[in-house]
């Protein structure tokens, strides 16, 4: 089990266009750095879709209270690895301690954000995000 008094957690939720992993895209990342159960820093990313290549539902958009013109101003979805990298290379001293990743934290992030968030990063960037930023290992407050 992890603790998270005792390990690096990155407590986070996304946004999407659609409940469909395969072919919707993340508008919205967000993540909550805490070392040992004390806040670090977050992240907060907002990246517009490829409205030719991704599902985009409307229903997604306003359970969200977002328009898609207000999505569609949002950075390219392609600064996404680049805020990222940014964000681990920031905080590389307490990430070094974890083999520089994090547990990954939140809502329901077992069923959904995970898979989501992994379909989404091979389809559009053709990585495995997990073997990159995330350890295997999760806390899930729905699980």
């Amino acid at each position: 089990m992890i603790r998270a008094k005792e390990n690096i957690i990155g407590w986070f939720d996304i946004e999407t266009t659609s409940l469909n992993q395969l072919k919707g895209a993340i508008i919205e990342f967000g993540m909550v750095l805490l070392d040992k159960d004390k806040y670090v820093d977050e992240l907060l990313i907002q990246m517009k879709p490829d409205q030719a290549n991704d599902l985009i539902e409307e229903q997604s958009l306003s359970s969200q209270g977002r328009t898609l013109s207000e999505v569609m101003q949002y950075d390219d979805a392609n600064m996404f690895l680049e805020k990222i990298n940014a964000f681990f290379e920031k905080h590389k001293d307490i990430l070094s301690q974890q083999g520089h990743k994090i547990y990954p934290a939140g809502h329901n992030i077992t069923s959904f954000d995970l898979n989501f968030l992994y379909q989404w990063a091979k389809r559009k960037f053709n990585i495995n995000i997990f073997e990159k930023y995330f350890h295997f290992d999760q806390i899930d407050t729905l699980s």
